[in-house]
């Protein structure tokens, strides 16, 4: 009998991980795709931005459907670009603090839109006037406050968005 001979090693059980109470903006990311036309490549980055700034993912697909109707190269009239649909005054800041470069690059644009989503997402607890400051802006949106409006259009075909992408997956 050799006991210098090396062992084959036993497989270990799997360690389970400890569970935290989850906030309710936390993302669990799954295995499933959205039914969407992004690429899994696309959707990954998706998750993957939002699991880092506490973004609901399903909010950031439907928006995307809603701004751009997914097309990554869509640039509206009044100078928005991408997915996201990313207002060209904002290239500057996102270029020093994120090295954005370019807007109409779609994991650039999720990385910039996700980024400006989170600290609204994390001000407005509320989905619909989370909404009316993405798309308003924050000084408009409490305009709209002001006149007791506390969604529109835009934030309900969003949030009409999510609820039909839900369903799809």
């Amino acid at each position: 009998m050799q006991s210098s001979q090396a062992q084959p090693k036993k497989k270990e059980p799997e360690k389970k991980a400890e569970s935290k109470p989850q906030k309710a903006t936390e993302q669990i990311q799954t295995s499933r795709y959205y039914d969407v036309p992004l690429s899994t490549e696309i959707q990954d980055t998706i998750f993957t931005e939002c699991k880092i700034k506490n973004v609901p993912e399903d909010l950031v697909i439907a928006l995307i459907g809603v701004e751009s109707h997914y097309n990554p190269k869509c640039i509206s009239k009044t100078n928005d670009y991408g997915l996201m649909q990313i207002n060209i005054c904002h290239k500057e800041s996102l270029e020093r603090n994120l090295q954005v470069t370019d807007l109409l690059d779609s994991k650039q644009n999720i990385k910039a839109g996700v980024y400006m989503l989170s600290w609204i997402v994390n001000k407005y607890s509320n989905v619909n006037q989370a909404l009316m400051v993405y798309n308003s802006g924050e000084s408009g949106a409490q305009k709209l406050w002001k006149q007791g409006i506390y969604s529109t259009s835009y934030s309900r075909k969003v949030i009409a968005q999510m609820d039909k992408i839900k369903i799809e997956t």
